[in-house]
């Protein structure tokens, strides 16, 4: 019984991801991106829902080219082998080592703080940084679960990529709509000063501490 929860709660949360990232991999499909030509040529038409894409089987591979894309890698065209990436593609910035903050001295702006409520209940760290990371580096993430239900604090490494965020308020994920909005750094700050205390009120779950890319990159290399 516990393996067939397990499994349930695996198939849900995977189908709830699916949801969040077919609009992010159609647009990218349909967008001009570096050999997208020769992709669309490959793949024919995208899917008309999601639900098309659990059974489609150029999926895995959109999704491997989208989630390497956000980490600045642009895959070569399609090919009968498995695709590579394209060697004449700028070599990404490197990412932050594991544990790296904000330089010491220099506080994080508010303006890189987003807020992100109405959370369904499938809502994974791992699968918010895959969508969010979308609109620039995360350097931090935190999940909390309370009265007002589940939120996650989000702090990007510029304003601009917080503001492109924006985009997201509203969109369906599982089955509620995201409440995305500016501003978070008083309940980030609260939540580390608990972790700091060793006061788990403020709930904190997930992987509070996120390098850029790397979740996505590992979601990528664990869809190959």
């Amino acid at each position: 019984n516990s393996q067939s929860q397990s499994d349930k709660e695996a198939v849900s949360e995977a189908n709830a991801e699916l949801q969040v990232l077919f609009p992010l991999i159609r647009s990218f499909f349909y967008g001009s991106s570096q050999h997208m030509d020769a992709v669309r040529a490959h793949c024919g038409a995208f899917p008309a829902s999601w639900q098309e894409c659990q059974s489609w089987s150029h999926f895995k591979d959109l999704r491997k080219r989208y989630l390497a894309f956000t980490d600045g890698v642009v895959l070569g065209p399609p090919t009968s082998s498995s695709s590579t990436p394209d060697a004449s593609a700028s070599t990404p910035e490197e990412a932050p080592a594991e544990g790296t903050s904000t330089p010491s001295g220099d506080s994080p702006s508010p303006a890189n703080f987003v807020t992100v409520s109405n959370l369904d209940h499938t809502a994974s760290a791992n699968m918010l940084t895959q969508v969010f990371s979308c609109f620039g580096g995360l350097d931090r993430l935190v999940l909390l679960s309370g009265g007002e239900g589940t939120r996650a604090v989000i702090r990007f490494e510029t304003p601009e990529a917080a503001s492109q965020a924006l985009a997201l308020d509203g969109m369906t994920l599982g089955s509620t709509s995201l409440a995305v909005t500016l501003g978070g750094v008083e309940l980030m700050t609260k939540t580390e000063n608990s972790e700091q205390n060793g006061d788990a009120s403020g709930n904190p779950t997930g992987n509070p501490t996120i390098p850029t890319a790397v979740p996505a990159a590992a979601s990528a290399a664990a869809a190959a």
